[in-house]
């Protein structure tokens, strides 16, 4: 079995317990005992906790020079507190809050470590990242749908038990993986500084932060604001399985024709598209206009997380490659997008589908952001 295979089966539980996460965690919350306000406090926190915890991760990898070891902490950190959980004895939103978070912390380290892992691979082998990526996204899809079924059939417990399986089949397929060689970080080395002083990685810290959490009004509210407008969940769950398909597609076929063009360029024609997105998200709740609009999320998230992806791994100094990629994680993705749901949460009320104007707003502002600064980007190599 080729390297890409393994390192597809080995992410194949990360994925899909992620989905099975993503979905169904506020079921878990609430069979807890949690009211509604208190789930989405919890899930507020459960993002700071990624925020904090998935750099401090990413740099102990690097200091150790073990990225498989550190990956495997995390995943059994983030599934035992969810064992925990399972006890009749836990209930109440501080014993089932305090358990959340820790698991959160533990699991901040899978996707950002796999990232790497899977890049650095990807170079060492030759084969596409792209592919194994793209296979980690239809295993997202898998957990949605199978967690589904199994909420249906076997009630909220079963959240916990799919996600701790899907983590420890990781934490089992990781020593089937080949080694990636890491750079060991000298023992004076600041964790973040070397990272900050480079213009082209503050600069995908920026632009990342206004694109991805553009994405917050859809991941909070869309299937919210698209019920209320007479859609149904079958057709809302068919709009958002358009969005990964076209994300796969790119990944799969469009492949490399992307790795020829700039990673600046295709952030900015990514913006564009983006823009035209939620624009259009702002102006129709028309089933057929949004599922036209959908495949879109293949240019407003994928593209510009691969241009990030490669500038990241070609400028990030060689010692700080798993740090490199977890604080993009958390800085460029999670924060921003935790703060903007905060912010749409108070809108929404208010706004109700005009808070998609906003995150077109943020679009164009990563758009400009861009486009004023690459004329200033370092050359490689030079930094």
């Amino acid at each position: 079995m080729n390297i890409a295979a393994r390192l597809v089966i080995c992410q194949s539980g990360l994925y899909a317990a992620n989905g099975v996460l993503m979905t169904f965690i506020v079921v878990l919350l609430a069979a807890h005992g949690m009211t509604t306000g208190e789930v989405g406090l919890a899930m507020g926190l459960s993002t700071l906790t990624r925020v904090i915890a998935a750099p401090l991760w990413g740099y102990a990898a690097d200091r150790l020079g073990r990225l498989r070891g550190v990956m495997a902490a995390g995943m059994l950190t983030g599934a035992l507190p969810l064992i925990v959980m399972l006890l009749p004895q836990v209930e109440g939103f501080m014993p089932t809050l305090g358990l959340l978070l820790i698991s959160s912390a533990g699991a901040s380290a899978g996707f950002p470590l796999t990232d790497t892992m899977v890049w650095r691979s990807a170079m060492r082998h030759g084969f596409s990242f792209s592919n194994v990526r793209a296979a980690g996204s239809a295993l997202f899809v898998a957990g949605v749908l199978g967690g589904g079924f199994a909420v249906g059939w076997l009630g909220s417990n079963s959240v916990a038990w799919l996600v701790v399986v899907g983590y420890l089949w990781t934490v089992i397929s990781l020593p089937t993986v080949a080694p990636v060689p890491m750079v060991v970080a000298p023992r004076r080395a600041a964790a973040i500084r070397p990272l900050l002083a480079n213009r082209d990685y503050r600069l995908v810290l920026a632009s990342s932060a206004l694109l991805q959490g553009a994405h917050a009004a859809y991941y909070g509210f869309s299937t919210l604001y698209w019920g209320r407008a007479g859609i149904s969940n079958q057709i809302i769950g068919v709009l958002w399985a358009e969005g990964v398909v076209g994300e796969i597609v790119v990944m799969l076929l469009l492949r490399n024709r992307i790795s020829r063009f700039d990673p600046w360029k295709l952030t900015m024609v990514a913006a564009g598209f983006a823009t035209l997105r939620w624009v259009g998200s702002a102006l129709t709740t028309d089933s057929w206009m949004l599922a036209v609009l959908q495949p879109l999320h293949a240019m407003s998230f994928t593209i510009p997380y691969l241009a990030a992806l490669r500038i990241i791994n070609e400028r990030s100094p060689p010692h700080l490659a798993a740090t490199a990629q977890t604080v993009y994680a958390s800085l460029g993705v999670s924060a921003p997008t935790g703060l903007l749901m905060a912010l749409v949460s108070v809108l929404y009320p208010i706004w109700a589908g005009n808070v998609f104007w906003l995150m077109a707003a943020f679009s164009v502002a990563g758009l400009v952001l861009v486009w004023l600064a690459r004329r200033r980007v370092v050359p490689p190599g030079a930094a």
